[in-house]
């Protein structure tokens, strides 16, 4: 073992009971000496070093760890205080207490079960190489899930998202709901509640200039946009919602009017939306529709209607609300004064429906 003190000719104590040098201890003389790693202590020959002085070897501390050129009493500063280990997942860590302990390396890292040289096929999970499964997004993703490797099995799998959002269904086939990891068509729910206008004791309460009636084609907008010859499934006379039914609103304002349903029963706990066909004619900035949702406290305003729709498009709507018996639903109009004539709005084929609700 090679020595990191080193003493040359001269130095040290002389042993000559003649020599005429004085009796001084060379470690207790307030000088640290070259065979000293700190004033009086440390080294070959001196007491050891007390914590926080400096250290060259273990052996220089009267703790008996050197570490960074001071003595401490923590074990865990010293170099390699813990000895790696061969587990690919797991590392060797120092705690001053407790001593070297076992504790998993970060989720993620890449693995081998194999040998240090071996391309790492796998990922640490929880501390064990778990082996890859490949690329699972191009087979298990889709419009509303998403391909992961399941780690704790080691095979692909999926999660699902968007749920209850709109999708895109496959094939051009228009939009569908998230259900399940799925995009699945809009009558896969529950359909809790419908009108076409065409029942007269469907309970609707209408306020002027609202109207339910046959569809009529009017031919006054200064806008090019007319009501509808047709109901929303294209019966031409077909029963339908709209204002002025044929006819076009005066530039002149309107205080706010609705149509309103009669109240619709919900399943506790029931995931719901509101869909429904529209021809809109509102002109920008003076006349302006909405949606709205009585939650048994207050009317909730779901949606600003489009204001110009020339041909009957369906609209749907997530409606977010709390775990409550039933709901109201309304479509209101109001209108400041303006410059122009226009149609107003028609509406038809207004649906509720369920989407965690099995048919």
């Amino acid at each position: 073992m090679v020595s990191e003190y080193t003493l040359t000719a001269g130095e040290g104590v002389e042993s000559d009971s003649d020599s005429d040098s004085d009796d001084s201890d060379p470690c207790d003389n307030g000088i640290q000496e070259p065979w000293e790693s700190d004033i009086d202590c440390g080294g070959p020959i001196c007491v050891a070093c007390d914590l926080g002085q400096a250290c060259k070897v273990d052996s220089d501390c009267d703790s008996a760890i050197c570490a960074d050129g001071l003595c401490s009493d923590n074990p865990c500063e010293q170099a390699n205080a813990c000895p790696l280990i061969a587990a690919p997942c797991l590392q060797s860590l120092c705690d001053p207490e407790l001593g070297c302990v076992l504790e998993p390396v970060p989720n993620g890292n890449p693995c081998s079960d194999t040998g240090p040289m071996d391309p790492p096929p796998g990922t640490c999970f929880d501390g064990i190489c778990i082996d890859d499964c490949g690329p699972c997004e191009e087979e298990f993703s889709g419009p509303c899930r998403v391909g992961i490797c399941d780690l704790l099995s080691g095979e692909c799998a999926a999660i699902w998202t968007q749920e209850g959002e709109l999708c895109e269904l496959p094939g051009g086939m228009g939009e569908g709901l998230c259900f399940e990891g799925s995009c699945a068509p809009f009558d896969f729910g529950s359909l809790i509640f419908s009108s076409d206008f065409g029942d007269p004791n469907a309970g609707w309460i209408v306020d002027e200039p609202w109207q339910i009636g046959n569809a009529i084609g009017s031919a006054c907008s200064d806008n090019g946009i007319d009501d509808p010859l047709t109901d929303a499934d294209f019966d031409e006379g077909g029963q339908l919602a709209g204002l002025l039914i044929g006819g076009c609103l005066p530039p002149e304002p309107t205080q706010k009017a609705c149509i309103t349903s009669v109240p619709i029963q919900v399943p506790f706990g029931s995931e719901l939306i509101l869909r429904y066909w529209e021809v809109a004619d509102l002109t920008p900035g003076t006349a302006r529709g909405s949606v709205e949702i009585f939650d048994g406290k207050i009317w909730i305003e779901h949606l600003e209607a489009a204001p110009q729709v020339p041909l009957w498009s369906e609209q749907t709507i997530p409606l977010e609300l709390p775990p409550i018996p039933e709901i109201q639903l309304r479509f209101c109009f109001e209108a400041s004064e303006g410059a122009s004539l226009y149609s107003g709005w028609s509406i038809d084929n207004i649906e509720v429906v369920c989407t965690n609700c099995r048919p």
